[in-house]
């Protein structure tokens, strides 16, 4: 796995989040289908800080492993972000990611780490550092779904 692997393919799902993201109308942003779920802007808002523990884990080139509970602190903290916000927390974000990743070696990413949670999980550094790559499909998947509970199949 090659940086310009991991930031293309990072790149591309981000992109494709934030392209969903803005079709989100103002008056939906904070709806939710279910009382206890999320909303396109809490949902936003979690790939956002998704980038933070992960450019953490990139610059100490795996020792500091990122951990839910900070995940869910920042996520926390995000709920209260208006739209500008989110986004310009991903821009951010995603910047000092790029810069992390782009100052370790390839040798770096092949590093095998093994990560705090989970039996056993060990697997390259890259691999882990792919991490915001999830929180972006994922989230992008679940602002989808609620984009079509209020009506909208158009595709972002």
């Amino acid at each position: 796995m090659t940086k310009e692997f991991i930031l293309a393919l990072i790149g591309q799902s981000r992109a494709q989040l934030i392209s969903t993201f803005l079709a989100v109308p103002d008056d939906k942003l904070s709806w939710k289908p279910l009382e206890n779920g999320r909303c396109a802007l809490e949902l936003f808002s979690e790939a956002a800080v998704a980038f933070v523990g992960a450019t953490q884990f990139v610059v100490s080139k795996g020792e500091d492993k990122p951990f839910l509970g900070e995940f869910k602190a920042l996520a926390a903290e995000s709920k209260s972000w208006t739209k500008e916000e989110a986004l310009a927390a991903m821009e951010t974000n995603f910047a000092e990611f790029i810069a992390a990743v782009n100052e370790v070696s390839e040798e770096d990413l092949q590093k095998p780490i093994t990560m705090p949670f989970g039996p056993g999980m060990t697997a390259p550094m890259g691999v882990w550092a792919m991490i915001p790559h999830r929180a972006c499909v994922s989230r992008f998947a679940q602002i989808n779904y609620i984009q079509t509970l209020y009506g909208d199949f158009e595709g972002h």
